[in-house]
């Protein structure tokens, strides 16, 4: 394998700092629509604005890691569990 395609295969930090925070996004909306909960009751809930929660979902804004324990607490879910990307199932849709 030529260096160019080993180049292209590894991830910056950068890089890998932005697929987290779009797994988190994931997570957090997918436990939202499960649970009918809406950016207003996490604004309750974690006593984050509810714009700087909407910030975060368009990538505005990234997750600390006080966040994500504020984020996991609010849904009732592990951090790991907002941490971890959810496998597709071969239907396309994620299996929980």
């Amino acid at each position: 394998m030529s260096k160019s395609r080993i180049a292209e295969r590894i991830k910056t930090p950068a890089m890998l700092e932005s697929e987290l925070q779009d797994v988190i996004t994931k997570n957090i909306k997918h436990l939202m629509i499960d649970r009918g909960i809406t950016q207003k009751d996490l604004e309750i809930k974690t006593d984050l604005w509810q714009s700087n929660i909407s910030k975060r979902f368009r990538g505005k804004l990234h997750y600390s890691l006080y966040d994500i324990v504020l984020f996991a607490k609010a849904l009732n879910v592990s951090v790991i569990d907002l941490l971890t990307p959810k496998e597709k199932a071969p239907n396309g849709k994620e299996s929980r």
